[in-house]
């Protein structure tokens, strides 16, 4: 099956950035209601159209959704304004993720959106909840989205370090990196995705990787650091201030998953202030790339998020679940 068309809308931040959503129409007949979908660190979200039966956003668009792929200041297909300043996650959850929540209400015409975040994509919809309590959601999906973080490799502590002094403005160029290593990468090499065909790995690894801005790199050190997901100061902790959202949550992890441990993510339901909050745990062989690249992906991961959205999409205009 080809791809469904798509187009591009741009939201404008209060403090002028211009950013893209990429939206792909429900199958027709499809009731439409918007579900904004956010991507990882590492991946762009046109890696969320590629894989078997086109990705989670093909399930999501065959279940009559419609789907809007979030992008950020954080995205080389951003435009920055011409006095650009520096940036934390904590900026793109207060300006980017307002903005594109305004915009997608105005352009559905529904007055709430389902949030779905896989990796940074989850913890973005997190912090809104956390700052908002979930204003304008419907409900939320949080895809190997981490809350809490376990020690640090030796690996990834440098890595954290060494962001701590490379200038704001720059981004770390994994989408080139990612291209030169892809053709000498074999199966055994993508421990992130043991369960998903090499071929749509080394794929997305050339095609639909994105660059890491060094703000956003400072931050998960913080996080490492931490041992939580916090604002930039350290002292908010975003799945402490979760209490009062007030949205279904979903929680999908994989224990198996090296960059999200399911218990990191699944710590977030014992602080959600909603009562309909549940979890989804992946087969245990499942890596951070298998959650949205693996064949068995549309039946383990993306069928059981279909059916919890289906369950809850009368949100998207009234405040009682269907």
């Amino acid at each position: 099956a080809s791809p469904k068309p798509v187009r591009k809308l741009y939201y404008r931040t209060d403090d002028g950035w211009q950013c893209p959503l990429t939206v792909v129409p429900p199958r027709p007949g499809g009731s439409g209601e918007p579900v904004l979908v956010a991507h990882s660190l590492l991946l762009e979200g046109s890696a969320y159209r590629y894989g078997a039966d086109l990705g989670l956003v093909g399930a999501l668009c065959q279940a009559g959704f419609s789907v809007y792929l979030f992008h950020h200041r954080g995205d080389r297909v951003s435009i920055e304004p011409p006095n650009v300043r520096p940036y934390s996650f904590d900026d793109i959850v207060g300006q980017d993720v307002a903005s594109a929540l305004e915009r997608v209400r105005a352009h559905s015409c529904y007055p709430r959106v389902h949030f779905v975040g896989h990796g940074l994509g989850g913890q973005l919809g997190v912090a809104w909840a956390a700052r908002m309590q979930a204003e304008h959601l419907a409900t939320l999906v949080t895809l190997s989205a981490p809350v809490r973080f376990a020690r640090p490799s030796s690996e990834l502590a440098r890595l954290g370090q060494m962001a701590k002094w490379l200038p704001a403005h720059l981004r770390l160029p994994s989408r080139t990196l990612a291209q030169l290593a892809t053709p000498a990468l074999g199966q055994g090499d993508l421990d992130g995705g043991r369960m998903s065909p090499g071929a749509r790995v080394r794929g997305v690894l050339a095609r639909h990787v994105g660059d890491i801005p060094v703000p956003l790199l400072r931050q998960v050190g913080l996080w490492m650091d931490a041992g939580a997901l916090t604002d930039a100061t350290g002292t908010m902790d975003y799945a402490h201030a979760t209490r009062d959202a007030d949205v279904p949550l979903l929680v999908v992890g994989s224990d198996g998953d090296p960059v999200c441990p399911a218990a990191c993510a699944e710590a977030l339901l014992d602080h959600w202030g909603h009562p309909d909050r549940s979890a989804i745990r992946a087969p245990s062989n499942f890596g951070h790339l298998d959650m949205v690249l693996a064949d068995a992906a549309v039946e383990k991961i993306f069928a059981p998020i279909v059916a919890w959205l289906h369950g809850r999409r009368r949100r998207s205009w009234t405040d009682q679940a269907a």
